[in-house]
């Protein structure tokens, strides 16, 4: 997927998940407001791609790019799970408007590594555990075929935030 696809599709996300929880949700005793996310997600969706030398953030961070190979461990679960915790972290520390920061960008991140399932090299998902590369589908970058994902990615959302509202 392109980098356009991966920010818009973080952005319905982000913006299903505001939706049906404007008012915010709790988890371990802090109240996040998703809302506040949306300032993050379109810079977690990109993030996992900081390993492509040639992308935009390759070229700014050529010393991290120049170490990373293209959908290795930016692109397992572990990474998202480490900001999982930092958001956690961050809410046992009080500090303020942080948890909501990382929930957005965590939740571009993950948008794109389930974009990239969705694409036919895939993504080692459970690195370490597991190395080899996981789909789940094959749509083809930079065709009609990213339209017709990112069309049927704002359909299972718009699904999903008029079941929860129902």
């Amino acid at each position: 997927m392109t980098g356009k696809t991966h920010a818009i599709c973080g952005t319905i996300t982000m913006l299903a998940v505001t939706a049906t929880h404007f008012s915010g949700f709790q988890l371990d005793g802090h109240t996040y407001l998703p809302a506040i996310g949306l300032l993050t997600v379109v810079t977690g969706s990109y993030m996992p791609d900081i390993d492509i030398h040639r992308s935009k953030l390759g070229q700014q961070h050529k010393f991290i790019s120049k170490h990373l190979t293209h959908r290795g461990i930016t692109h397992t679960l572990l990474i998202p799970i480490i900001l999982f915790v930092a958001m956690l972290m961050a809410a046992a520390a009080k500090i303020p408007v942080l948890p909501d920061l990382i929930l957005g960008f965590n939740v571009g991140w993950v948008v794109h590594i389930i974009a990239d399932l969705c694409n036919r090299k895939g993504v080692p998902l459970f690195w370490p555990f597991y190395r080899k590369r996981v789909h789940i589908a094959t749509f083809l970058t930079s065709s009609w075929q990213e339209y017709v994902f990112i069309f049927l990615w704002l359909g299972v959302n718009v699904a999903c935030v008029f079941f929860l509202l129902r």
